[in-house]
């Protein structure tokens, strides 16, 4: 999926979604977390943007625990991706996870990295 002019997404209540990001360098961590968008490893002490994730509450004992909301983990993007993110959002344009951020903004422009070699 390509970048978005319209933010509006449905939520069927299945999966996870987020509302929003912090940015921030990388704690220290046990281990490198990887880069939400692209897959790459994210050094400490990079810039990095923080995604707080939720998820909707599965059953009845998470409703009662959690409530409505399900805290989930953490994502990071790592300092590049953050930096198209932030550039795409400036633009007010959406993106969306599960596809890089790269790549959207490639499919937005009609470049094709197989026929383009400049």
């Amino acid at each position: 999926m390509s970048l978005s002019c319209d933010c509006s997404f449905d939520y069927d209540g299945d999966g996870w979604y987020w509302d929003g990001h912090k940015l921030m360098t990388m704690p220290p961590m046990q281990r490198r977390k990887r880069c939400g968008c692209c897959n790459n490893l994210i050094n400490i002490g990079e810039e990095v943007f923080r995604f707080n994730r939720y998820c909707s509450s599965r059953n009845y004992i998470e409703e009662r625990i959690y409530g409505d909301e399900v805290n989930l983990a953490y994502w990071y993007t790592c300092e590049e991706c953050s930096d198209l993110i932030s550039a795409v959002e400036d633009l007010g344009f959406c993106w969306m996870w599960g596809e890089s951020i790269k790549t959207q903004i490639a499919d937005y422009r009609g470049d094709n990295p197989l026929t383009d070699r400049r």
